[in-house]
């Protein structure tokens, strides 16, 4: 009768490195047997492959929503950084016209001349005495209206 590791014949088994020895049988002993049911023992995995590829695609896919289109994914970062962007660029504009306007307002509150130039401007006011002159943009010839210096 032949048993395996037995001096008997005079071969021993070669030696296991170090990480080969530790299994995940079930079945550990301390005694002769435990090699000899660890080699013909396997554990039956906890999921099939097909279904452990499946359940590791869905977690993959899981991810990369939450990471790239979710709500703090990546497309919304970048959306959120141009609207950043934009506020920012609309709060410099807004800064330049606050600017003015209060260059204006002091000018018109400080001196007389800026108070009648835009009277004269944006009102049409006169000094008494004054005769206003108007120029009028000059006439297209293809507005549809007869010319008065035009013979026909």
């Amino acid at each position: 009768m032949r048993y395996w590791g037995s001096s008997r014949e005079g071969t021993r088994a070669p030696a296991r490195p170090a990480s080969r020895r530790r299994s995940r049988a079930a079945v550990v002993s301390g005694g002769s047997a435990g090699p000899f049911l660890r080699r013909f023992y396997r554990p039956a995995p906890a999921l099939s492959d097909a279904l452990l590829r499946i359940v590791l695609l869905l977690a993959a896919a899981g991810l990369i929503y939450a990471f790239v289109l979710g709500d703090g994914g990546l497309v919304r970062l970048a959306m959120l950084r141009a609207e950043r962007d934009r506020a920012a660029r609309r709060v410099v504009r807004l800064e330049r016209v606050r600017d003015r306007l209060s260059e204006a307002a002091q000018a018109l509150a400080a001196d007389p001349l800026a108070i009648e130039k835009v009277g004269r401007e944006r009102y049409g006011m006169i000094r008494p005495g004054e005769t206003v002159v108007r120029f009028l943009p000059p006439r297209r010839p293809d507005d549809g209206r007869p010319d008065e210096g035009r013979s026909r």
